[in-house]
C-alpha cells in the first residue's frame, strides 16, 4: 500500500514538473489586473525561481518619483507591511542594494530581504521638459523665467524683471548694510528709483531641491541727481552757462550692474495637480563690475564721467552683495 502510495505522489510530481517545465519562457503573462495596476509573471529558463513585476502610471513628474523611489528608509511609512527598510550600498549612480524586513502576522516569523535595485528611464520620457514661471525676488525685483529642463538634473533658464517700488527702498537699505555710506546712498538713490533687470542662469536638480549659478545684468535708469550733490561728492564744479534767476541745472545718473549670483532652490509640488508648482529659493549675487555716467540737457558734464564711473565702479565692487529670497508660482507645459 505504502509503495503504491509513493508511486503515486512521485508520477503526480512528474506531471506537475513537467507542466511547470513546459511553462518556462520569457514571455511576460498578465497574472492580475487591480486598481490600474497590472501584474505580470514568467518563468525564465535560466531561473529557479518565478520572476514578476508591476506597471502603473503615476500623475507625477519624473523627479518626484526618482525621490520616492530613492527614500528607502521612508518605506515603513507608505509601504504596506514594511517593517523596516534601508539602503546598504550605492553601487553606482543609479544603482543600489536595499535591505527589507516584511512583517508577518502571528504565528510567522517576520521575512527580510536583499534587494539589487536598478534605476532605469527610457529614452522616450527624456524629453524637454519647459517651464514658465512668475515671482518676486526680495529686496530686487518681480520677475518673469522661462526654464528648459532637458532629463533630471541640468536646466538653463533666462530672466527679466523690474526693479521699482517698494524694491528701490529695501535694495538701498541693503547696500548701506553692507557698508555704504549716507552721501553715497543719497547720490544714487533716484537712479535705483526704477531699473530692468535680465538674469541668464543654470540648475543642478537633485531630487525636489537644486543649486544653481547665474548672471544678471542691471540696467538703472536716468535719473534727476542733486546738482550741488553731485558737485560735492565729486569735488568738481561744473561750467555754467548764465540761466534766468531760480533756475537750477538739471543732472541725470545712469548705472549698470553686472552681477553673478549662487542660489539654493526648493521644489514643492502638488499631489492632485503635477504641472503646477512653488519654487521656494534663496540667492545672493556679487557686483563684478559696473558702468556710470552723468547726462544733462542744460550744462556740460561728459568731462567727469570717467571719474564718476571709476569711483562708483569701486563702491559697487566693493558693497554690491545683493541677497535675496524668491518665491515662484510655476507651471510646466509642453512635454
Amino acid at each position: 500500500m505504502f509503495k503504491s502510495f509513493r508511486v503515486v505522489l512521485f508520477l503526480i510530481l512528474l506531471q506537475i514538473t513537467d507542466t511547470i517545465a513546459q511553462k518556462r519562457d520569457s514571455t511576460w503573462v498578465l497574472a492580475k489586473n487591480k486598481n490600474d495596476i497590472e501584474l505580470y509573471a514568467r518563468f525564465p529558463e535560466e531561473s529557479r525561481f518565478k520572476e514578476v513585476k508591476a506597471t502603473c502610471v503615476f500623475a507625477a513628474q519624473i523627479p518626484d518619483l526618482v525621490e520616492t523611489v530613492l527614500d528607502v528608509e521612508s518605506y515603513p511609512d507608505w509601504v504596506s507591511n514594511i517593517k523596516e527598510a534601508g539602503t546598504l550600498k550605492k553601487v553606482g549612480e543609479h544603482e543600489y542594494i536595499n535591505y527589507y524586513i516584511a512583517d508577518f502576522p502571528w504565528p510567522l516569523k517576520d521575512r527580510d530581504v536583499v534587494l539589487n535595485t536598478i534605476l532605469v528611464q527610457e529614452e522616450d520620457s527624456k524629453s524637454v521638459r519647459h517651464y514658465f514661471k512668475a515671482g518676486i525676488e526680495i529686496p530686487l525685483q518681480y520677475a518673469l523665467q522661462y526654464e528648459m529642463r532637458a532629463g533630471n538634473r541640468f536646466s538653463v533658464n533666462a530672466q527679466f524683471g523690474v526693479l521699482t517700488n517698494p524694491h528701490n527702498d529695501a535694495i538701498l537699505f541693503t547696500l548701506e548694510s553692507f557698508g555704504v555710506d549716507e552721501k553715497t546712498i543719497r547720490l544714487i538713490e533716484n537712479a535705483f528709483q526704477f531699473g530692468l533687470i535680465v538674469d541668464l542662469g543654470g540648475h543642478y536638480h537633485f531630487g525636489k531641491n537644486y543649486i544653481g549659478v547665474y548672471g544678471q545684468w542691471i540696467n538703472l535708469t536716468a535719473a534727476d541727481t542733486p546738482f550741488e550733490l553731485v558737485e560735492s561728492y565729486f569735488g568738481i564744479s561744473f561750467p555754467t552757462p548764465p540761466f534766468s534767476p531760480g533756475f537750477v541745472p538739471e543732472v541725470s545718473l545712469q548705472s549698470e550692474l553686472f552681477q553673478l549670483g549662487l542660489l539654493y532652490g526648493r521644489r514643492f509640488s502638488f499631489k492632485n495637480h503635477p504641472a503646477i508648482e512653488i519654487h521656494t529659493e534663496f540667492a545672493v549675487s556679487k557686483n563684478l563690475g559696473s558702468r556710470s555716467k552723468l547726462s544733462s540737457d542744460n550744462i556740460e558734464v561728459d568731462f567727469v564721467n570717467n571719474q564718476v564711473d571709476n569711483e562708483l565702479d569701486d563702491i559697487f565692487s566693493d558693497y554690491a552683495y545683493i541677497p535675496t529670497i524668491n518665491i515662484f508660482f510655476v507651471y510646466q507645459f509642453g512635454n
